[in-house]
């Protein structure tokens, strides 16, 4: 490609070909414009560019940490609901599954939040993330929640233990980092309560166990390739609209939920990442390898 690279200091890097020069910190550049970044950093500002551009995402609404009241009204009419920060990151404090029935569980940790909390319909069927340029290029991963296999022998706790060293093994991300090592916190003993049990609980032989209602891959979920000749076209024309209905958005990490993406829906967007996740899909823990980087580089120098 004939691209020079500068390390101007850690994480940022200068890429030059010819005359034009992007700048890259990790995967986020300068092909983003200012406005796009700083919607998608709001989870309140990207539902609202996405139902003004008819982009289907769950029913929701947003609230301030404090108004409990207005959170359990709110809960008690959708059913069962997903509350996370509005500027969250990485799967933090994000409770799936909260209902009438063990809201009083999870309203002590939102009240202890600074930012707005999106309270929003627990829609059912599996989550992928899906990069993808304003260009056309397309990548997806399946993105299964954190969880284990049961033996017969050891408990969830042991279970995650050993999954952790597995992951190293695999060399997916580097263990020391928080991007991957399943931590067992808060969220996940209220995951497990809802199931039933605890962290002490020996799953059966082949039985999965979700750690989690959130799959990303920064709090352990694990990234399973689908091959492009699988993703049906409305899928595609999901995306077209998400890129049509915020304005400067270059690339994105899409994060959606559907039964099946081999079909044509439902679908539901349920985050715009600046982010988009490169590394689950350059080193899936399953399936084949995409190579993200290529389009990303493309789009920066071929717009």
């Amino acid at each position: 490609m004939g691209i020079s690279v500068e390390v101007l200091e850690e994480k940022f890097l200068s890429l030059r070909r010819g005359d034009k020069e992007v700048l890259f910190r990790d995967a986020d550049n300068t092909t983003l414009s200012y406005l796009a970044a700083t919607i998608v950093r709001d989870k309140r500002l990207t539902r609202l560019f996405l139902e003004r551009g008819q982009v289907p995402v769950p029913k929701g609404k947003a609230f301030s940490p404090q108004d409990t009241e207005g959170i359990q009204r709110f809960v008690a009419e959708i059913g069962s609901v997903v509350i996370k920060p509005a500027d969250g990151e990485c799967g933090q404090n994000v409770y799936c599954g909260v209902t009438s029935d063990n809201i009083n569980g999870v309203l002590s940790d939102v009240q202890r939040q600074k930012s707005p909390q999106i309270v929003e319909e627990f829609v059912q069927g599996q989550e992928y993330r899906i990069f993808a340029t304003v260009r056309g290029d397309i990548s997806v991963i399946l993105r299964r929640p954190a969880s284990v296999l049961g033996d017969d022998k050891k408990t969830i706790a042991d279970l995650v233990e050993e999954k952790n060293e597995d992951r190293q093994e695999k060399g997916e991300f580097p263990i020391t980092s928080p991007y991957s090592k399943i931590k067992i916190d808060d969220v996940v003993r209220f995951n497990l309560a809802s199931q039933g049990f605890g962290v002490d609980y020996v799953p059966k032989h082949g039985e999965r166990t979700y750690l989690r209602s959130n799959s990303n891959l920064s709090t352990g979920g694990d990234s399973i390739a689908i091959e492009m000749e699988e993703i049906d076209l409305p899928v595609r024309d999901v995306v077209q609209k998400i890129f049509l209905a915020i304005p400067g958005l270059s690339y994105a990490g899409i994060d959606l939920i559907t039964p099946d993406i081999k079909h044509s829906g439902p679908f539901w967007i349920i985050e715009i990442n600046e982010d988009p996740g490169l590394r689950g899909m350059a080193f899936p823990y399953q399936g084949k390898a995409y190579n993200p980087a290529k389009a990303l580089l493309d789009l920066a120098f071929e717009g």
